[in-house]
């Protein structure tokens, strides 16, 4: 009983110190915004622009600050907050480097706990629930077996320390020896079940990689030319993608029917006398990745019948949560000890074989060879020559305009990454965006795009050009807990106002998740940074999640517009996307205008902006600052060209 109290204490001890430390944490962030955004209204008060200044912190702090001057007097806010004690205080630079004034405000974030108040109670009870389980089973298993073992060997001594033998009766040596052999049985049984534990992925209950791993590294001592083994990696065509879409939120019970129908055909071939099924090894790897080891001897020719099975066995859909999906099964085909004597390499190839049919657009079973690898190796050059580059910072923003349709003014423009080699040739963004987003190296491009774009935003501000600057968001760093920051960062560092800078998101990036969306952008929201949603049109549409998201602007993707003369249907769709978006109050821009019909087509639809090679192809920073200067909105008739 002491053990588990103690324990109990201990695991409070642990829950109360992760509090205290989240509460530091907080402090501290707290103070970080705080010279944030000091340095945020710090143009607008050095320019004088009193107004401007206290809108910016009424919008970030909810009215609870004051600003003095150096010499402590006050000049903006709430004047009781000046002499009160606990404030975050922060610096306002001037353009010269000197303090122009001082910040005060009260704490910017309230405590809050990683986890909700139930949640904490249910931790605690757990884990006091654990301790106490842990005591009894000490108690009860390992001091009072002591405590028998005490009792009886102190039976034998006699009152001079000396052994009497007579006072051991057969029945307590009986009894010593039962209990522990009872202890040993439980040993035995725990391990039993840790080990089961260990080896089945707990999804489906079937074995798991470290299972497969295990019993092909068995196989491999006795696989050779004549008796070779051979393995398969399967996977799922398109799976998170097709349950999303179905809206199925547990994908469990529908990878454990795929595997019930993989294991159906394995069994079919078994029947026939064409495989042993009962060696063969089905393992489920992790969500919708399988591997499969067949019996030795069984070669490539098996293997690849199998895969033709399951793929006429996969064209019947399966039944999910009361819906119905389709599910296509790709998978890569290697044998040992031909391309292989270690599992990790076999297990390598044959989901380099998979992959490759998807990078040739095919589907079914491939078998491994060593133009596989090769490709494979220049798939990992490249990834090293994205890492270089940013190294080198060869990453840098080009702009492309937004023309105003009624007033021909330039009214914005979006930065898109581009990729320019020492050499100077350029890297398609179609070949290196993708292999970024794969490798993670999405999050380092972006924030060099993001932290370039909006130095030189603030730029053209210095030049009297205050134009917008439009800035794709990938998937991944939305998903960085750390993005608001990054923002924050790029707008203060670079001296750019919140208002300038306009995030870009796709459509489908918005409905995946529309609750985590609008909890990371709303403080960018609140400091008036502005909000578009790109290729709109081409996702599943929930009007009432991108209404509630706010968006400012609405891109119709360039898709709509190239079809605008060769699909009779276009013309009508983006009519009826330009109807919603004014009847929401939004913005629109058309993206890829590329001839005069389909320019006079969206102005005469009241289409606010255009954005294509028609009026400009993405410009290099110091061209598009040139264009800014020598750009005459005369140069349009109706937002078509002059002829020159």
């Amino acid at each position: 009983m002491v053990g588990a109290m103690a324990a109990g204490l201990l695991a409070v001890i642990f829950l109360g110190a992760s509090f205290q430390a989240e509460a530091y944490r907080a402090d501290v962030q707290s103070q970080r915004l705080s010279e944030r955004y000091a340095s945020a209204m710090a143009p607008a008060l050095e320019s004088g622009d009193w107004d401007s200044a206290t809108q910016i912190l009424e919008t970030l702090t909810g009215g609870r600050f004051a600003v003095v001057d150096p010499d402590g007097a006050f000049m903006l806010g709430d004047r009781g907050l000046v002499s009160m004690r606990g404030l975050y205080r922060a610096d306002v630079p001037g353009s010269d480097g000197t303090v122009i004034a001082e910040l005060r405000t009260v704490q910017l974030r309230k405590f809050e706990s990683v986890l909700s108040p139930q949640a904490i109670v249910v931790l605690v009870i757990i884990a006091l629930g654990t301790a106490y389980a842990v005591g009894r089973v000490y108690t009860e298993f390992v001091l009072n077996g002591l405590s028998d073992v005490y009792r009886t060997l102190g039976d034998l001594n006699g009152a001079d320390g000396a052994v009497t033998w007579s006072k051991v009766t057969v029945t307590e040596f009986q009894q010593l020896r039962t209990h522990m052999r009872r202890r040993l049985r439980e040993d035995r049984r725990l391990r039993e079940r840790l080990e089961v534990a260990a080896y089945r992925n707990p999804a489906t209950d079937r074995p798991n990689l470290l299972a497969f791993q295990k019993a092909v590294e068995q196989a491999l001592l006795n696989a050779d030319i004549h008796s070779p083994v051979t393995v398969v990696c399967m996977d799922l065509g398109k799976f998170h993608a097709r349950t999303e879409d179905k809206g199925i939120d547990d994908p469990a019970p529908l990878i454990a029917a795929a595997l019930a129908r993989v294991e159906a055909e394995i069994s079919e071939l078994g029947r026939q006398g064409i495989l042993e099924d009962k060696k063969c090894f089905l393992a489920h790897l992790q969500d919708d990745e399988f591997a499969l080891m067949l019996p030795p001897g069984a070669g490539v020719d098996i293997a690849l019948q199998l895969g033709r099975n399951l793929r006429r066995a996969f064209t019947s859909p399966f039944h999910a949560q009361n819906r119905w999906i389709t599910l296509g099964i790709s998978g890569g085909i290697v044998v040992a000890p031909e391309n292989g004597s270690e599992v990790g390499v076999l297990v390598q190839r044959a989901t380099s074989a998979r992959r490759s049919l998807k990078n040739d657009k095919k589907s079914g079973f491939a078998v491994f060879q060593a133009r596989i690898d090769e490709l494979g190796g220049q798939r990992a050059l490249s990834e090293g020559d994205l890492r270089a580059a940013l190294e080198a910072d060869q990453f840098v923003p080009a702009f492309q305009p937004k023309i105003n349709f009624k007033s021909g003014r330039i009214g914005g423009c979006e930065a898109l990454a581009r990729w320019t080699r020492e050499d100077g040739t350029t890297v398609s963004p179609g070949d290196f965006i993708p292999l970024a987003e794969e490798t993670g190296l999405i999050l380092e491009i972006g924030d060099t795009i993001l932290r370039k774009a909006c130095r030189e935003a603030a730029l053209w501000v210095q030049k009297g050009w205050r134009v917008p600057v439009a800035v794709n968001v990938s998937a991944a760093q939305l998903d960085d807990p750390l993005f608001c920051d990054r923002v924050l960062d790029a707008i203060s560092d670079g001296g750019l106002p919140p208002a300038l800078l306009e995030l870009e998101i796709t459509e489908s990036m918005a409905i995946r998740d529309p609750n985590h969306v609008e909890a990371v952008l709303l403080p960018l929201r609140k400091m008036g940074v502005r909000l578009a949603i790109d290729d709109f049109g081409t996702g599943h549409s929930n009007l009432a999640i991108l209404s509630r998201l706010n968006f400012d602007v609405f891109k119709i993707d360039k898709s709509y517009i190239s079809q605008l003369t060769l699909e009779p249907s276009a013309p009508a769709l983006v009519e009826m996307i330009l109807a919603m978006a004014h009847s929401l109050g939004h913005e629109t821009v058309a993206e890829g205008i590329e001839t005069a019909e389909q320019a006079a087509f969206l102005r005469a639809r009241g289409c606010v902006f255009a954005q294509g090679f028609y009026y400009c192809r993405p410009l290099a920073a110091g061209a598009f600052r040139e264009r800014l200067a020598t750009w005459n909105p005369d140069l349009l008739v109706e937002g078509i060209l002059k002829a020159s």
